[in-house]
Parts: C-alpha cells; structure tokens; sequence
C-alpha cells in the first residue's frame, strides 16, 4: 500500500516555505528588483510565480510521495550527516550536468528558454522554470540520490531545503556584493550568468564550474 498522507504533509511543509519565502524576499529585501521587473514585463513576472505554484505544489508532492514510497527509508528516524552531504553533493553533479546540456545541446534547449527570460532575477526566479526544467534538474537529481545512499526521510528533507534557500540566495540580486569561497556558488556568479549565459552551469551550492578548473 502507498503511503501519502505523510509524505505530503512533509513536502507541503518544504513547498510552502519554499514558495512563501520566495515572495516574502521579493517584496521586501529584492522589492527594488521586483519593482524593475514589473515596470518592464509585469507579464513574466506573474509567469514566474504560476510556474512557481505549478512546480513546487503539484510536481513535487507527485515525485516526492514517490520517492518516500520507494527510494527513502521512511522507518529510519536518524539524521546522517554522511547522507545529507552525499546528497547534495550527488545533486549539485547531477544539476551541473544537466544544466550544460540545457546550453551546449540544441535539441534541449527549449527546456531552459524560460528560465533565461530573466536578465534580472529575484528570488522567486530559482523555481521559475518550465515543467520539464524542473522535473529534469531539479528533481531527477534528488532522485538519483535518494536511489544512490537509500536516506532518512530527515536526510532527504533537510537536503531539499538546503538546496532550495541556497536556490533562492543565488538569485537574489541585492545580495551580488556577498564574497564567497571559489568553491561555492555565489549571486553573483549565478546572476552573472542569467545576464550574459555565461559557460558557468553550477547552482545552488557548490561550484562545479571553479573546482573542475583547480
């Protein structure tokens, strides 16, 4: 028998904050940003949220009840740290790779169109991707993982919402005065690439792109 009731009371708990705080920061550390946004396409703006509502409310319940089914250890109630880390490591490769697809190969292209109709970013942006961006490389990663070291459900939401506040740090443009170590992913590296499509495909948290130069 598939269990649903919790595991969706766990993912609405991560979805909720996740879309609360992307609004809470747009209007009030990034309401400048925000501001400039509307006063140039109030249209993508509002596309930005609806794809927000649309990825983390109705995607992600469907792929997280999955995954707490078949791929977690649901009866395990210890946090790991080894798992934690090793799942977000597993998903900052993960998202990497196929984010540099999303660039170099024309076949898959259209996928990552969306996302980069943000020259300017706020923090809603980090989940203002289509349907099949999101499924691609912000979930599937997460998958593989949960497939890879079998975690906690406390692993597995801990490196959820671990991933989705650095997710939304990167792309808010007030803080692109931050200094971070070269092997994180700074706002700025990040909205430096949403404004030139630079060859850097690292996101949220460690910086692929700096450590395969090192």
């Amino acid at each position: 028998m598939i269990i649903i009731i919790e595991p969706l009371i766990n993912v609405y708990k991560l979805s909720l904050f996740t879309v609360f705080m992307g609004i809470l920061l747009d209007t009030t550390v990034s309401t400048k940003t925000t501001l400039e946004i509307l006063k140039k396409d109030p249209q993508l703006y509002l596309r930005g949220l609806n794809a927000n509502y649309l990825n983390l409310l109705v995607i992600s319940p469907i792929y997280y009840i999955l995954a707490y089914n078949y791929l977690l250890n649901y009866n395990n109630q210890i946090f790991s740290i080894l798992k934690y880390v090793s799942l977000l490591g597993i998903h900052g490769i993960g998202y990497y790779y196929i984010h540099k697809q999303m660039h170099i190969n024309r076949k898959l292209k259209w996928i990552h169109d969306f996302h980069h109709e943000f020259t300017i970013t706020v923090p809603s942006t980090g989940n203002a991707v289509s349907v099949f961006e999101f499924q691609l490389a912000y979930v599937l990663p997460f998958l593989v993982g949960a497939l890879l070291v079998n975690p906690s459900t406390h692993d597995f939401q801990w490196s959820i919402f671990t991933i989705s506040c650095f997710n939304l740090i990167i792309h808010t443009k007030e803080l692109e005065y931050l200094s971070y170590p070269f092997f994180l992913v700074s706002p700025n590296d990040h909205i430096t690439h949403h404004k030139t499509k630079s060859n850097t495909y690292s996101a949220p948290i460690i910086n692929i792109d700096n450590l395969l130069r090192n």
